[in-house]
């Protein structure tokens, strides 16, 4: 549920700024648009990925002692 916050509170101001921007008389490309999505998603995926790959390896730079 707090990823779900945090991804929402991440989205707002994007999806704010194509609104806008329709609203001031903008042109807004959708293939264009969804390539930029289609970016965003893929490089938090990979982020998640490397990020639950390097938290599998028990080393995180912490002291634990």
């Amino acid at each position: 549920e707090h990823a779900m916050a945090a991804w929402s509170a991440a989205t707002a101001a994007p999806l704010a700024g194509v609104g806008l921007w329709a609203l001031y008389g903008g042109h807004i490309d959708l293939p264009e648009l969804a390539v930029v999505v289609a970016g965003h998603v893929l490089n938090g995926a990979l982020t998640i990925a490397l990020a639950c790959g390097r938290s599998k390896t028990g080393r995180h730079g912490i002291s634990r002692g």
